[in-house]
C-alpha cells in the first residue's frame, strides 16, 4: 500500500491503524480528518485533498465529506467484499442486482460474508 504523508502523518497513520484494527470500518469526525491533514480550517480545497489522500491510502467514505467539524464520516477499507457491496448499494447500476444476488448466494453461509453483512448493516444504521 502506498502511504501518502498528510500534514499530520501520525494522525493519518493512526486512522489507518485504527480502521484496520476495527475490521475495515471506522467512524471519524470531520475535525479528526482535518487535523490529520494538518490544517486549522475546513474548506473546499481541504475537503478535496482529504478525499484524495483517503483514496491514495486505500480508504473510502460512505458519506460525502462536509465542511462541518462535528459531522461523522464512516471510513472503510477499499478493495474487499465490503467495498463491492457498499458500491452496489451506493451507486446502483445494471450490475448491482447481480453483485448483491451473487454475494447472497455464493457467500451466504461463509463467516466472511456474514461478518461483512453485519458490518455493513451496522454502518448503514449509523449513517441513515
Amino acid at each position: 500500500m502506498m502511504i501518502i504523508v498528510w500534514g499530520g502523518y501520525m494522525s493519518h497513520q493512526s486512522i489507518i491503524n485504527e480502521l484496520e484494527r476495527n475490521g475495515g470500518f471506522l467512524l471519524v469526525t470531520m475535525k479528526r480528518l482535518r487535523e490529520a491533514d494538518g490544517v486549522s480550517k475546513l474548506g473546499e480545497r481541504v475537503i478535496t485533498r482529504i478525499a484524495k489522500n483517503l483514496s491514495y491510502s486505500g480508504l473510502g467514505s460512505i458519506q460525502r465529506l462536509t465542511l462541518v467539524h462535528s459531522d461523522k464520516v464512516m471510513l472503510y477499507k477499499l478493495g474487499g467484499l465490503e467495498e463491492e457491496l457498499i458500491n452496489a448499494i451506493k451507486k446502483p447500476s445494471s450490475g448491482s442486482e447481480a453483485i448483491l444476488a451473487k454475494a447472497c448466494s455464493s457467500h451466504y453461509d461463509s463467516a466472511e460474508y456474514k461478518d461483512a453483512l453485519k458490518k455493513i448493516s451496522d454502518v448503514l444504521d449509523l449513517v441513515m
